[in-house]
């Protein structure tokens, strides 16, 4: 049996293993998610890279492939760091408050306001 049901239907599980199953859930899924970003940005960067050869001559293209590697820069240091770092997380402690009964304070939004439950 593979450990925590990976691959099968969360019903299968024993029910004493359903919380630590929603639990490695979803810290691999917030793993894969700060992985994917970091695959996007390479591969935008290689392209970036391609053009820059491929352009060696053109002024013009390589002063628009510095500036869209900044823009590249930028917007990957912006969803590691917002969205995932801090959304993210807050996500992952409400969810797992709800689902392992843990003993955590409610997450808690922008500015400190507390979130409502929708």
């Amino acid at each position: 049996m593979i450990r925590y049901g990976l691959g099968k239907h969360i019903f299968v599980q024993p029910p004493a293993e359903i919380p630590k199953a929603v639990e490695v859930f979803l810290k691999s899924l917030f793993i894969s998610e700060v992985c994917y970003t970091g695959t996007i940005v390479f591969a935008k960067f290689s392209i970036l890279a391609f053009y820059w050869r491929l352009f060696s001559r053109n002024t013009f293209v390589r002063w628009s492939v510095i500036v869209i590697a900044g823009m590249v820069t930028c917007w990957g240091i912006a969803v590691v760091s917002v969205e995932k770092l801090y959304y993210q997380r807050m996500r992952l402690k409400s969810v797992l408050a709800h689902y392992c009964r843990c003993s955590m304070p409610p997450p808690k939004g922008i500015l400190g306001l507390v979130r409502s439950k929708i």
